[in-house]
């Protein structure tokens, strides 16, 4: 009898790490939901506790074919320990003054976490205008024309970094001819570059005034020149 338990909580013990086992598998490996995991890890464990169970009754039919099994002792019942009211007392007075003893021992205070530091929402980008707004306190806003001389202004696309684009801005802005970004000083360089609305930075990076100097003075650049054959823009 004793044996057949030990079997018996041995084989729910296999089949149930067995069926852990093929649940896990099927969630991780497989890829399969919850559920599903769940449904194939119990039907392992069943198949498996079944298999152990008929292998292990095989087994024990085999062995006692033939054989005179021996009846078992009746079992010996214990003498019931009789408490008496001299071990309860003891018991009882320990009882209280370990109970005592707690309520005596001082709670530590309670330490609240600092709370953390919200962060601020990063600004949202600026959107690119149609019609350049001007940005104050940054440079010298340069002199600036209401239209192009002799109502034909020069082709700004022939520096390098203006496409079309970044002319119409510069047209916003009263910037029509050579001549005029070629005389720009730093200072004017300056309220230029922070007030190309999309294209901040651009008239010093690629060194506007210089080369429209050379256009001004009637002299081509390699940039030009590319521009003059068509096909750049």
């Amino acid at each position: 009898m004793k044996n057949d338990e030990e079997r018996f909580l041995g084989a729910v013990v296999a089949s149930g790490l067995a069926g852990l086992l093929a649940a896990a598998l099927s969630y991780v490996a497989l890829g399969l939901g919850g559920i599903a995991s769940v449904i194939i890890g119990i039907v392992v464990a069943a198949m498996i506790w079944f298999g152990l169970w008929y292998f292990w009754r095989n087994q024990d039919e085999m062995a006692t074919k033939g054989a005179v099994v021996a009846p078992e002792p009746a079992p010996v019942s214990a003498a019931t320990p009789v408490v008496t009211q001299a071990t309860v007392t003891p018991v009882a007075a320990e009882a209280a003054a370990a109970e005592a003893a707690v309520d005596d021992a001082p709670v530590a205070p309670v330490i609240e976490p600092a709370p953390e530091p919200v962060a601020e929402p990063a600004p949202a980008p600026e959107p690119k205008a149609e019609v350049a707004e001007v940005a104050e306190g940054a440079g010298e806003r340069p002199e600036a024309l209401d239209g192009p001389r002799g109502g034909k202004a020069d082709n700004l696309k022939e520096i390098k970094g203006v496409g079309p684009k970044m002319e119409e801005l510069c047209n916003s802005l009263g910037f029509y001819h050579f001549d005029q970004i070629a005389g720009w000083s730093p200072q004017e360089v300056a309220w230029v570059d922070q007030n190309l609305t999309g294209f901040k930075g651009r008239v010093t990076r690629d060194d506007w005034v210089a080369q429209a100097q050379l256009l001004a003075r009637g002299e081509a650049t390699e940039f030009s020149k590319k521009v003059g054959k068509g096909g750049v823009y």
